[in-house]
């Protein structure tokens, strides 16, 4: 891995457009949209929510090295999610992990001097309800 998100205040539950600018690596988390259809059984769903996850990073005036370093934050990320596509959360129901995602300079979007990357993360897992 390229950078450490295991500091205090280094994930945050919402979106970074919305947060100040950290002085360390970021990730912010937020739920886009979530679906549910119909399973072979009666009382099961297939649901499927999807996550943002938007990553900030410190980097330097260089738009050229604001977009390596988003690339590796953003290649960090996905490591850790290919990791474990249950994300330990087979008793929970999930059975798999699909992930996209983009990185730029910050330069591009007036957000100078950081790295900045967005992943979309579609979670499918299985859910039992009542009769």
């Amino acid at each position: 891995y390229h950078y450490d998100f295991t500091g205090s205040d280094q994930v945050f539950i919402g979106i970074a457009s919305h947060a100040v600018r950290p002085d360390k690596p970021t990730a912010f988390i937020a739920l886009q949209a979530t679906s549910s259809v119909t399973g072979e059984q009666l009382t099961r769903w297939t649901r499927t929510p999807t996550f943002v996850v938007e990553v900030i990073v410190p980097s330097d005036e260089d738009p050229g090295k604001q977009q390596l370093d988003a690339m590796d934050a953003m290649d960090d990320i996905m490591r850790a999610l290919e990791a474990d596509r249950t994300l330990g959360l087979t008793s929970s129901g999930v059975r798999d992990v699909l992930i996209g995602g983009t990185s730029f300079a910050g330069a591009l979007i007036g957000f100078g001097r950081y790295g900045v990357a967005s992943l979309e993360v579609r979670v499918t897992l299985n859910v039992q309800t009542g009769a």
